[in-house]
């Protein structure tokens, strides 16, 4: 028998991860690499790619490691971009927007697949973080401050209770909210 097709091993992958999403798991290096190659030519993710637009997009604010998503951090940390020693993370802007547009409960209805890429031009790499979000985005590359605009139309009630916790402000920087101002 020979190998399964390029959409059989995309949708175990897809269900793969919605599984791991859905109990906060983490994503193994492997896991990140079929990820990669997979699910940019499958029909059943949607591919968002991301142009950095100005310098100050590519200055990620530093968040607390126990208020972000395992499933977020371990595709961070399996593609170098923070380690697990560290009590904060750092979190590039567009990691921020696809937490924020992660489903506020497990179970929810409608999820979309989706593959976030990006190009880091200070370390000549390309990034790729993937979520089950709660909103259908097209296939096709955006600008940063047309994601933060899409950011604003969506914002959840919880987010906004959020931010008037002292305990999570103190854990997120300050150049958080100045960041998100600029943009």
């Amino acid at each position: 028998m020979g190998q399964p097709s390029l959409r059989r091993r995309s949708k175990r992958l897809l269900s793969h991860l919605k599984d791991l999403q859905g109990r906060d798991g983490w994503v193994t290096p492997p896991t990140i690499f079929a990820m990669k190659h997979l699910l940019q030519l499958s029909n059943r993710c949607k591919l968002v790619g991301v142009k950095i637009d100005s310098f100050v997009a590519n200055c990620p604010h530093d968040s607390c490691r126990s208020l972000l998503p395992e499933f977020i951090v371990s595709q961070l940390e399996a593609q170098k971009l923070t380690d697990r020693l560290s009590e904060t993370v750092p979190v590039p802007p567009i990691v921020a927007f696809v937490i924020q547009s992660l489903p506020s409960a497990v179970g929810s209805d409608t999820l979309y697949p989706t593959l976030f890429r990006w190009y880091y031009p200070p370390t000549c790499r390309t990034y790729y973080v993937f979520a089950h979000i709660s909103h259908s985005m097209a296939r096709r590359t955006y600008t940063l401050t047309e994601l933060m605009g899409f950011r604003t139309n969506q914002v959840s009630g919880d987010i906004l209770a959020m931010t008037g916790n002292p305990e999570i402000g103190m854990c997120l920087s300050p150049s958080l909210r100045c960041h998100w101002s600029l943009c």
